[in-house]
């Protein structure tokens, strides 16, 4: 696990001068330039992921780690391999299965799978959510992609009520003014 932890740190370190710039304080994954990822930081953190995997014994931070080398390695946010994504949060939640990993693991399964069943999963998960920032901005975003503009409308307002980050809540607050234009 010290492998794997040490792997899913680099991972993330490695995406760090993507994640803002001078016009927007917080840049999600989907639209980071991938070519500012740190190539170095990646090459070591596949190192401690392969020192991880030697020992045959997956364990949480292994399998976040693998999670985010998925990231690190599609070439764009369009290929990202999300069935792979999916497996390993099935496998994360035998260790973890708080309602966050839950969420996590609907995101990845709304990219691979019929997205009304992801969305009915999802309301379900709602009642263990209720106050939790990312599941209202995941909400949105497949009610969006469903065409259910004004729920996907209300759970962004609701994302945005709820956000602790002023540079997440910016960025929502962004992404709100964009819908209200379309």
């Amino acid at each position: 696990e010290v492998f794997g932890m040490a792997a899913l740190l680099l991972f993330h370190d490695a995406r760090r001068a993507s994640r803002s710039d001078n016009q927007e304080s917080y840049i999600p994954l989907e639209h980071q330039d991938r070519q500012l990822w740190d190539d170095k930081l990646i090459a070591e953190a596949n190192k401690y992921m392969d020192k991880a995997l030697a020992y045959k014994q997956a364990g949480q931070y292994q399998l976040q780690a693998a999670i985010s080398a998925l990231h690190c390695h599609a070439p764009s946010w369009e290929v990202t391999d999300w069935y792979q994504i999916t497996l390993l949060y099935l496998r994360l939640l035998d260790f973890n299965g708080s309602p966050m990993v839950l969420l996590n693991l609907l995101v990845a399964k709304s990219y691979t799978a019929e997205l009304d069943k992801v969305y009915q999963e999802l309301l379900l998960l709602e009642v263990q959510l209720p106050d939790y920032q990312p599941y209202y901005a995941a909400k949105s975003d497949i009610e969006g992609r469903l065409g259910l503009l004004v729920a996907a409308n209300a759970s962004l307002d609701k994302a945005i009520k709820l956000s602790q980050n002023g540079s997440e809540r910016d960025f929502l607050l962004r992404k709100r003014a964009v819908s209200l234009k379309n």
